[in-house]
């Protein structure tokens, strides 16, 4: 665990700067309506996610479970079906979001007078990043299981570098930069969806796909997966409806102060959801093995260590907020710092519970 923590934590430091420095040069070269249209537009996407979440969960806990009991034979079985189950996910939410989502953008959402069609073209790339990140879930639930932390550090860091590209390319295009931004981030998940797909196909055994369908292992699986979606409906939809909310009442330039407080958010939670990778096949193989009183004390251990983690790195963040923000961004949206200040509030309180829900999910129920 303190091995693959430290190869995360390494990856983490090189992903949040690169991605901070990124951000910024999107902000800048975008403008404040663009980034504040694009975090509209992604949000619809995101809206179907739970879905994504609870069938992702599923396909974990059961790789690490089949690794944890040793039988190999079900665990090539349950990657095979859980493609199946990923393929099946992506057509439905495309259709999702070329029927609901594409009427709630035009209908509903309020953009700048002659960025309508920019804001259509963003949505369907963004639609088809999201479907291409649904068909890679399982190939990096399998790197995750077996505890490959290096290449999936390593992986995150050339993400990070690609990103940073993204942004070059879109600074020196002359065509529409919304556009041009959408289409990037989708070839950026192309690339990652077949590296990780080589990576797997060579190191794994079980990742080679075989045609099957087994109906009881997928009941199991949408099963298991059925309560989960609830918890995961809940939490997408409070945090779309709330991007939602700041477009209908302030408009896109609120959006774009609740775009940056979300992604110095997600930054922050990449150090607890570091730690989660190191510690989540753990809990769940402990369990396979029957071994409860280490399976007790991971729960209670990291529990406790994921909410000082994060204090560690808050507390300063928290007193020096406008400045920082001042530093990274040159411009910033009116608002930002408070809504900073109040997602990390949150995110402190959440820190608590990762290791208890992974144990949850461990034990199939």
């Amino acid at each position: 665990m303190a091995k693959n923590t430290v190869f995360l934590f390494l990856r983490m430091l090189v992903v949040i700067c690169v991605g901070l420095y990124t951000s910024r040069i999107v902000l800048n070269t975008l403008g404040v309506q663009d980034f504040g249209i694009y975090n509209v537009v992604g949000g619809i996407v995101v809206l179907f996610s739970f879905l994504q979440s609870a069938l992702t969960n599923a396909t974990y806990r059961f790789l690490a479970y089949d690794m944890g009991s040793g039988n190999t034979f079900s665990l090539g079985h349950t990657f095979s079906m859980s493609v199946n189950a990923h393929w099946i996910l992506a057509l439905l939410i495309f259709i999702l979001c070329e029927t609901v989502g594409l009427w709630f953008l035009n209908n509903e959402l309020s953009f700048p007078k002659g960025r309508l069609e920019a804001a259509n073209i963003a949505f369907q790339f963004s639609v088809l990043c999201f479907c291409v990140n649904i068909i890679k879930t399982p190939y990096n639930s399998a790197i995750i299981a077996h505890e490959r932390m290096n290449f999936y550090a390593y992986t995150s860091v050339l993400e990070a570098v690609l990103k940073l590209s993204v942004a070059y390319v879109l600074y020196i295009s002359p065509w529409d930069k919304l556009s041009v931004y959408s289409f990037l981030l989708f070839s950026v998940s192309l690339l990652l969806l077949i590296w990780y797909w080589l990576h797997c196909k060579k190191h794994f055994k079980e990742c080679t796909y075989h045609v099957c369908w087994d109906t009881l292992l997928l009941k199991r699986m949408l099963g298991y997966s059925g309560w989960s979606m609830v918890a995961s409906m809940m939490d997408v939809g409070v945090a779309q409806s709330a991007i939602f909310f700041f477009n209908i009442f302030f408009g896109v330039v609120a959006n774009a102060a609740l775009g940056i407080a979300s992604q110095v958010n997600a930054q922050l939670i990449q150090l607890i959801n570091n730690f989660k990778q190191a510690y989540t096949p753990q809990i769940i193989k402990a369990y396979a093995r029957g071994d409860k009183v280490y399976f007790l004390n991971i729960i209670y251990s990291t529990s406790k260590l994921s909410y000082f983690l994060l204090l560690l790195v808050s507390v300063p963040l928290s007193l020096n907020i406008d400045f920082i923000l001042k530093l990274w961004l040159g411009v910033v949206p009116d608002g930002t710092g408070l809504f900073v200040l109040l997602v990390v509030l949150y995110s402190l309180v959440d820190a608590y519970s990762a290791p208890l829900w992974i144990a949850v999910y461990a034990t199939g129920k």
